[in-house]
């Protein structure tokens, strides 16, 4: 059975044109900087985006699929800097509301306002990224080309479904769900941050490939997609705790070496020192109880055989007949 075919470059087209339309509707709004939810959306809109062209980049010309996948990595890595401190910010904010220890208040003020003016530095950058994203044309170039291979493809009456395209989709969420699988062993040592993380981006690859192929399984991925959601979301809160832990002791150094530089001492590190610490255990505490909580949530998705149910589903619809192709393009 071939690898992909005329029905799965149809189906590869059609999400790929959702996807870019995703991208779109933020660029605005985040070269604006006014709310933080189009960073956000734009973000996760151009990982969905990146993870699409990796599956389908059988079905597409290899050339192009390089060039698209750049320009758009490049939108990831622009948005990503501005997002991570938006989030941090959002957090300090909070946590600097429930202090109860005015003494604790002057590091937590102290590590707002270094976030702020990163912050203020990433707008610059990310306006840069859009302003060569609209000079580039890659958006538009992405546009043209797949609008002609679905229109291509509607026009022949290509199937909307095949054989192919139902093998495409099931060897892709297999493998991902492997990866996702291979770092279980690491839910037994709170240790191992390395392999958490990993198991965060598993669960988010396998989460977006589920999303694309979704259509072609009725209401059947809907219970997987949700349990991969949850432990990327879960997942992702360990990882924030993680980055906090490692970053805190950094921060400090810094802010050493500044009142030094400023003042000749480094005396009044101190002040700083309190908030700063209160933070960190803060992050410590809750890193351990997220983590014993994820993994309990594990065990009971094991427990009901989830994965394995999810395998069953797409193992079974590998082979099908095609269905012939609709009025209109199928929506993925």
């Amino acid at each position: 059975m071939p690898a992909h075919d005329e029905s799965s470059r149809l189906f590869a087209a059609q999400v790929l044109l959702q996807k870019l339309q995703a991208l779109r509707q933020e660029i605005d709004g985040v070269r604006a900087g006014k709310d933080i939810e189009f960073v956000h959306r734009m973000r996760v809109a151009s990982r969905r985006m990146r993870a699409a062209l990796a599956v389908f980049t059988p079905c597409l010309s290899a050339r192009q699929v390089r060039k698209w996948t750049k320009g758009i990595r490049r939108i990831t890595r622009a948005l990503g800097e501005a997002r991570d401190a938006d989030v941090q910010l959002e957090f300090l904010r909070e946590f600097l509301a429930t202090l109860a220890d005015r003494a604790a208040r002057t590091g937590i003020n102290r590590l707002i306002l270094r976030l702020k003016q990163s912050r203020s530095r990433c707008q610059a950058d990310v306006c840069k990224a859009m302003d060569r994203l609209a000079e580039e044309g890659l958006l538009d170039e992405m546009t043209a080309q797949l609008e002609q291979l679905r229109d291509r493809d509607v026009q022949h009456h290509v199937p909307a479904t095949s054989p192919a395209l139902y093998n495409l989709a099931g060897a892709t969420i297999a493998a991902h769900l492997d990866d996702l699988l291979s770092h279980e062993p690491s839910l037994a040592d709170p240790l191992q941050v390395a392999q958490h993380h990993a198991m965060r981006i598993a669960a988010k690859h396998l989460r977006y490939t589920m999303e694309i192929f979704e259509p072609l399984y009725d209401n059947a991925l809907e219970c997987p997609l949700s349990t991969a959601k949850k432990c990327q979301s879960a997942l992702g809160d360990i990882h924030d705790c993680d980055v906090w832990i490692d970053r805190l002791p950094q921060f400090m150094e810094e802010e050493r070496q500044r009142i030094s530089e400023y003042l000749g001492r480094s005396g009044p590190i101190k002040r700083i020192a309190i908030g700063i610490e209160l933070l960190r255990q803060d992050r410590v505490s809750q890193r351990a109880d997220q983590f014993a909580k994820f993994a309990e949530y594990w065990r009971e998705q094991q427990s009901e055989d989830i994965w394995t149910r999810l395998r069953e589903t797409v193992t079974a619809k590998i082979g099908v007949a095609a269905t012939p192709n609709p009025d209109k393009p199928v929506s993925a």
